[in-house]
């Protein structure tokens, strides 16, 4: 890879690497360091990368993972912060405005396993095959039909749980 082919992938793929890492991690400085990173290395390596799109995204992934291993009060945080948020859902509107929709939706993804959410949010909102996704994550297509059943799910059962606490 040249510098005018790194340059082209930038311009072709930074946006959507954006948006992944966002929303992965829910923090735009985080998401950019992500990108920033996923480049820095993409262009370290760029002698030993066959396919950049599926380097950069898999790159901003695995950072995502290792930003997340060791955060356990993080977690603990993260299920007070659910609980008090299904007790503000309770007095929402039975038919939310869109924005508040996305909302819940987001509220929803963050209940998941870190894997799950990004292999939803790389199928559902990136449009990656089975395939792709697999190769961006180190997973198989197999599991990532899997994780993505899973997660599927999981959604379900929360927007379920939600209807019946707005009904």
């Amino acid at each position: 890879m040249d510098k005018e082919e790194y340059e082209e992938t930038v311009r072709n793929v930074a946006d959507a690497l954006y948006r992944f890492a966002y929303r992965l991690c829910k923090d735009q400085d985080e998401a950019k360091d992500f990108v920033q990173e996923s480049f820095m290395r993409l262009w370290a390596h760029r002698s030993e990368v066959g396919i950049p799109k599926a380097f950069l995204f898999q790159t901003a992934y695995r950072q995502f993972l290792d930003s997340r291993k060791h955060e356990k009060v993080r977690q603990d945080y993260a299920g007070f912060a659910l609980y008090k948020s299904k007790e503000r859902e309770r007095t929402q509107p039975l038919f939310p405005e869109r924005g508040e929709l996305k909302e819940m939706l987001d509220r929803a993804l963050d209940t998941l396993p870190p894997v799950q959410k990004a292999v939803v949010l790389l199928r559902d909102y990136e449009g990656y095959s089975y395939e792709e996704i697999g190769e961006i994550s180190g997973l198989s297509a197999a599991q990532v039909k899997t994780y993505i059943f899973r997660a599927r799910v999981a959604l379900r059962k929360y927007i379920g749980e939600l209807g019946k606490a707005l009904g």
